[in-house]
This record gives C-alpha cells, structure tokens and sequence, in this order.
C-alpha cells in the first residue's frame, strides 16, 4: 500500500495550545512518512490562537518547500486571515485567498 502525496488536515474551532498540539503531531506524522505536501483546510469558525502553533507552521513550510513540496493553508477568513499575513506563513496564499475574495 503506498502513501498518498498529499494529506489534507481540516483544522476547525478555536486552537488553542491542547489542539494545536494533536495537528502538529499529526502534521509531524505525515513528514515522518515522507509527505511533503501538506494541506491544512481551515473551517470558518477557525481561530489560531497559538503562537507556538504559527511557529511551527513557519517551520514546516520551510521544510516542505526545501523537500519539493509545499504547505497550503485554505479557507482563512478575518482574523485568522490577518493574522497569518502578519506572520507570512504561507504568505503566497494567503495572498492568492485575499485575491479571490476580492474577485468575488
């Protein structure tokens, strides 16, 4: 049985440290295995409160993309949206969502 080339990880509600903790050992799981195209699909009630969580997802967009693969973050919205600009992670999407959004 071979391993899908991209997992999709739907990150939902408020996240916290405790939540954050489970999508990072998941996302630590899949890199583990060799995925390196990782897609973290935010739900609109999503609200990264974590510091150490966008830490970790700046580290693991640097990894991926040095491995040939890339970390997308969909469907921010408001605050989690302004909040990943500041921080560019993943800046390319997050400026390809704010472009849509204005197509829209």
């Amino acid at each position: 049985m071979s391993l899908p080339d991209t997992i999709k990880i739907e990150v939902m509600g408020e996240v916290g440290r405790t939540s954050a903790e489970s999508y990072a050992s998941k996302i630590r799981a899949a890199m583990r295995d060799g995925i390196v195209q990782i897609e973290l699909a935010l739900t609109p009630d999503c609200l990264i409160r974590s510091a150490e969580f966008l830490a970790f997802l700046h580290a693991v967009h640097s990894y991926v993309k040095t491995a040939g693969g890339g970390l997308t973050i969909s469907g921010a919205t408001g605050a989690t949206l302004d909040l990943l600009s500041i921080v560019r992670i993943g800046a390319t999407i997050v400026a390809e969502e704010r472009q849509q959004g204005k197509q829209a």
